[in-house]
């Protein structure tokens, strides 16, 4: 898992942060998504630890949600991915080694229903 937090929120937390330290932080969730279990994961991880998380906004969509914390709106916990953000030149991102969660992507189609014959070639490819 990475954090992810504007820089402006930087200075009040050490190099490498715990959920102990950013529990009063303004907290930007990711969420909860049908049949991925990260929002609920990371709350009962927040639980365990004994934090209530200031929630002020939950997100669906990570690239607006990097946005908001790129706006300095609060900080984030997103699972760790390899994809770049416009939205990421004030922020830092940290390794949070207190939350552990695997993401499998997916690829999906309809099933007997015509694709295009770009979308077939792609198809064959990842399959």
């Amino acid at each position: 898992m990475q954090y992810r937090f504007s820089d402006s929120w930087a200075p009040s937390l050490p190099a490498e942060p715990a959920l102990k330290d950013i529990g009063h932080l303004p907290f930007i969730m990711l969420g909860e998504i049908e049949d991925y279990s990260f929002h609920s994961s990371l709350l009962r991880t927040f639980k365990a630890h004994h934090i209530e998380p200031d929630i002020v906004i939950e997100c669906k969509d990570i690239p607006i949600l990097v946005a908001l914390v790129n706006r300095g709106l609060g900080i984030s916990i997103i699972p760790r991915m390899n994809y770049k953000s416009l939205f990421v030149e004030h922020l830092r991102i940290y390794e949070f080694t207190q939350f552990e969660a695997s993401v499998e992507p997916v690829v999906m189609k309809l099933r007997d229903v015509p694709v295009s014959k770009a979308a077939e070639k792609f198809w064959n490819i990842v399959q």
